[in-house]
């Protein structure tokens, strides 16, 4: 048989560990991944955080519009509706009442009304008396001055027994006047 030798040392073997030495750029390196997986962590919560938001505004959403009363919402659109149908009407109304305002401060003190008739659309006829031809020239010249009449006819005019003058008056009133 032959003879194996085997070497026997006495000294210790040692292990030879290389010495590893951490530059600048394996740091940065190192801190860049770090960073990196801290960015991507951070992403993933946050998406997550935000679906879960979505899906409870989805769910608050859904419950709202099944929450909805449907009838109502239809009576309210036509009240609406019939608001706004309202609204085109009521500004065209006409208000007499600013005529009598306007006949009170344009009326001479020696001519008096007693009868009238108001029409559409801001005519009217008045009849009266004035003392004189004088006072009635004078209101016709008040009613012709005044920028809210844009028409004054003077018809029929008469001499009463005592003396005064009959008269008939044709207005038309500005419409803008009468409309509030």
């Amino acid at each position: 048989m032959p003879k194996t030798t085997k070497e026997i040392t006495l000294l210790p073997r040692k292990k030879r560990v290389p010495k590893v030495s951490v530059t600048l750029l394996e740091k940065a390196l190192f801190v860049v991944l770090i960073s990196l997986l801290v960015v991507w962590a951070g992403e993933i919560y946050y998406k997550k955080t935000l679906k879960d938001n979505i899906e409870d505004l989805t769910t608050l959403v859904e419950d709202e519009v099944q929450k909805r009363d449907l009838n109502l919402e239809e009576k309210i659109y036509k009240t609406q509706e019939r608001l706004e149908s309202l609204a085109k009407i009521v500004p065209a109304h006409t208000y007499w009442t600013k005529i009598f305002e306007k006949l009170e401060d344009l009326t001479v003190p020696t001519v008096w009304f007693y009868d009238f008739q108001a029409q559409s659309l801001g005519k009217l006829t008045l009849d009266g008396f004035a003392v004189n031809h004088s006072a009635l020239a004078r209101q016709f010249v008040s009613f012709e001055e005044d920028s809210d009449i844009t028409k004054v006819l003077l018809s029929e005019m008469s001499r009463a027994e005592s003396g005064e003058v009959g008269f008939t008056f044709n207005l038309t009133f500005n419409p803008e006047t009468l409309i509030k």
